[in-house]
């Protein structure tokens, strides 16, 4: 891997997303030059370690769940222990987006 790669800046960018806060898929991709589905790509092999349950779609649907439904439920147990609930929708809602790390994202 190249130093300063996609992969190792988007490893970068998730350290960053606090405890208790989601960011999207789609303010990743921005801040990278990226589209989104090449962040979820990205995500399926994130070392270890990693918040990947953080990363949700733009309107707080959880898109593991479509290609990985028992991937889905350990998402909702993390983001739970996190206290994120989800709503009756099973989003996470706005309230939890971290709309300040999210602005640095876009602007990075």
């Amino acid at each position: 891997m190249r130093k300063n790669s996609i992969e190792e800046q988007l490893h970068a960018l998730m350290e960053d997303i606090p405890h208790g806060r989601v960011v999207s898929y789609g303010d990743l991709a921005r801040s990278l030059g990226i589209v989104p589905v090449q962040v979820g790509r990205l995500l399926a092999r994130v070392p270890e370690g990693l918040p990947w349950h953080r990363v949700v779609g733009a309107d707080g649907a959880l898109r593991i769940a479509r290609r990985a439904p028992e991937h889905a439920a350990l998402q909702r147990a993390l983001l739970a222990a996190e206290g994120i609930l989800l709503d009756d929708h099973g989003r996470v809602p706005a309230e939890f987006f971290d709309e300040t790390n999210t602005s640095r994202l876009v602007h990075a």
